[in-house]
């Protein structure tokens, strides 16, 4: 099940209103807003949601952050793999990453769509 239909189904079949999903992701301690539950169900959003969204979403709709992820992972096109090793640990896999995260020895960057739009050099200044 791809992320709109996923929140559709609780909000549908289920009857749990957006802002009920809205009141449990703050009960939980992450902030999602309506409207960021609507431009998903909307298919509005454009790239991969955060860490903090996916599991905002998770404890909104009440469910594994790893099916929220597997989720939205079909819903963006990026294969998610999860694995139990012996102990019970559980392990996973994006490919491709779908977050555009500079690597540790590059500078940051102001990143706009997934393009670079300038590196900034301190405050008030950036090369554009």
């Amino acid at each position: 099940m791809n992320l709109p239909d996923l929140i559709r189904y609780v909000n549908e079949v289920e009857g749990v209103s957006y802002g009920e999903m809205v009141q449990r992701a703050a009960d939980a301690g992450y902030n999602i807003s309506r409207p960021a539950i609507s431009q998903i169900v909307y298919r509005e959003i454009k790239g991969f949601p955060y860490p903090h969204t996916l599991f905002g979403l998770a404890a909104a709709l009440r469910r594994h952050p790893f099916e929220v992820l597997a989720a939205a992972g079909e819903t963006f096109g990026v294969d998610f793999h999860v694995e139990r090793g012996p102990a019970g640990e559980v392990t996973f896999s994006i490919e491709p990453p779908p977050w555009n995260i500079p690597e540790p020895d590059e500078p940051m960057r102001k990143m706009r769509g997934g393009r670079e739009v300038g590196t900034s050099n301190g405050p008030g200044h950036t090369d554009e």
